[in-house]
């Protein structure tokens, strides 16, 4: 475990973007994005369970508590992505989640962002700082990523932030209500070298 813990306060800032963990107050806006983008990251999502709407408000507030709970456990990262300019909207979302400690240091790597800023770079980015984050504050040694073969946007974005791929893993993950089979991609903060 590294010696401290990031804070909650933590905001990364790149050039067009701006991370910081969510909050709160959040909830509702977040709701309406989920529910704007619900088409465009079906194809790509878990099922929830059975009479549960992540997207709901009462859910998320449930969720980002947990995930606020989680950071201060030093167990995952979650961030929203906002434009840089004042009063920005979400613009999507990246996350370190299953932080293994110990000889291991990982994490897993997901993110999404709104259908109609697709295709702009902002994942790429949103990638950069996060993995500055894992490596430099988070002090992980590596960082997994899982992904559909069919996701040609979400490989690119590993690819371009050099991630090698090591394999396939059949029937991987239960996306949407099948076992999809998923590549697994993985960088090191050797490889990363920042």
């Amino acid at each position: 475990m590294p010696d401290r813990i990031p804070s909650l306060a933590t905001r990364l800032v790149g050039e067009r973007i701006l991370l910081r963990p969510p909050k709160e107050n959040d909830a509702l806006r977040f709701s309406r994005v989920l529910e704007q983008n619900a088409s465009h990251l079906r194809p790509w999502s878990p099922a929830p369970p059975r009479g549960i709407n992540p997207a709901a408000p009462v859910e998320l507030s449930r969720s980002i508590a947990n995930q606020r709970k989680q950071w201060r456990q030093g167990r995952s990262f979650t961030f929203l992505i906002f434009g840089r300019e004042q009063s920005a909207p979400i613009l999507g979302r990246i996350a370190l989640s299953e932080v293994v400690r110990g000889v291991f240091q990982n994490a897993y790597i997901g993110y999404w962002t709104v259908r109609e800023r697709g295709g702009q770079g902002l994942a790429s980015e949103a990638l950069q700082l996060v993995l500055r984050f894992a490596f430099k504050d988070a002090e992980l040694h590596r960082i997994q990523a899982a992904v559909m073969s069919s996701n040609r946007a979400s490989r690119r974005v590993l690819e371009k932030a050099r991630f090698r791929m090591e394999g396939m893993s059949e029937r991987y993950l239960q996306i949407n209500g099948r076992w999809e089979d998923h590549l697994i991609y993985a960088l090191t903060s050797e490889e990363h070298g920042d």
